[in-house]
């Protein structure tokens, strides 16, 4: 049933088609919406341990497309192999925690803004006791249940691995 799962095309530019590689920061971000998707269709795929994945054809060709998405970083391929796996696990924390604002909406009928709002007085006196001030400095938006997480997350992602890209190939910006 896994194998079968990850035999759903992802949409990751790999490079394949040409001699070129991908612009790995589109294939890593590619490759992270992606598992996303898949997790929210899939959200069983959260608890199946995957530490010591029984391989099929599919993951394998999954692999193969995710570091011919990723080859173009110039890394060596234990970096190549952590870089997707860090990408992985972020996705994967922003999806369990999707999950669980859902599944706690479900099993206890409170919607998160009832939730919160039952939260309210309790919150009001922590924040007036002078016990938390950095919290108590903190904007209103900075709870916004507008703010991409996971965007933001995946941007950061990105630009520390270009960090580290950049001085694998001396401090050039990759395709220069």
């Amino acid at each position: 049933m896994l194998d079968h799962v990850l035999g759903e095309p992802p949409a990751v530019p790999d490079g394949t088609a040409g001699d070129e590689p991908a612009d790995w920061r589109a294939a890593l971000g590619a490759l992270a919406r992606s598992y996303l998707e898949q997790l929210r269709r899939h959200p069983w795929l959260l608890k199946v341990n995957q530490a010591r994945t029984v391989l099929g054809p599919n993951a394998v060709r999954g692999l193969e497309r995710s570091l011919g998405g990723i080859r173009g970083m110039g890394l060596s391929d234990a970096e190549l192999i952590s870089t997707i796996i860090t990408v992985n696990s972020f996705v994967e924390g922003i999806a369990r925690a999707r999950l669980h604002t859902s599944e706690a909406s479900r099993e206890t009928g409170l919607s998160d803004d009832d939730f919160w709002e039952n939260q309210r007085p309790y919150l009001e006196r922590a924040m007036l006791s002078g016990d938390y001030p950095l919290m108590a400095a903190l904007s209103d938006d900075a709870f916004d249940y507008g703010t991409d997480h996971f965007a933001f997350g995946l941007q950061r992602l990105i630009d520390g691995f270009e960090v580290l890209v950049e001085r694998r190939s001396g401090g050039r910006r990759s395709g220069e």
